[in-house]
């Protein structure tokens, strides 16, 4: 619960960090400058970050191996300690892993398309459904 209210407030300065950026006024120019370009919009076609990197920020604080996590205490007393940390798993295809990450899973929230994007969750998915196979 701690995690939870903990991740939602670092969450909340984030977006209020990136609104104040986008909200500032551009910089003044003579009368006789052009029209101001179109802004650039930025588009979500590939994961800027590896399914390693994004696993490591959305996933590792409840799902890392050892004491501390609370998804990986959770899946010790479902499934067995054997099957509690995500990445030593074998079982875990990556469209099960895209389904629980996006709708939710018992004590896991859904985790929204303006967290995490398509992209972002088909590296994941990729990333951790792989790293069981090695």
């Amino acid at each position: 619960m701690i995690r939870s209210v903990l991740f939602c407030a670092v969450l909340m300065v984030s977006l209020a960090a990136c609104s104040d950026k986008h909200e500032q006024a551009p910089p003044k120019t003579s009368a006789t400058a052009t029209a101001p370009a179109a802004p650039q919009v930025e588009t979500a076609t590939t994961p800027t970050r590896s399914g390693r990197e994004l696993f490591n920020y959305w996933c590792l604080p409840c799902h890392g191996a050892g004491p501390g996590h609370a998804g990986t205490q959770r899946l010790a007393r479902r499934l067995g300690a054997d099957q509690s940390v995500l990445l030593q798993r074998h079982n875990l295809p990556a469209e099960y892993v895209q389904h629980v990450v996006r709708n939710g899973f018992q004590m896991m929230p859904p985790f929204r398309y303006t967290e995490i994007s398509d992209q972002e969750l088909q590296a994941i998915a990729a990333y951790v459904s792989k790293h069981g196979e090695e």
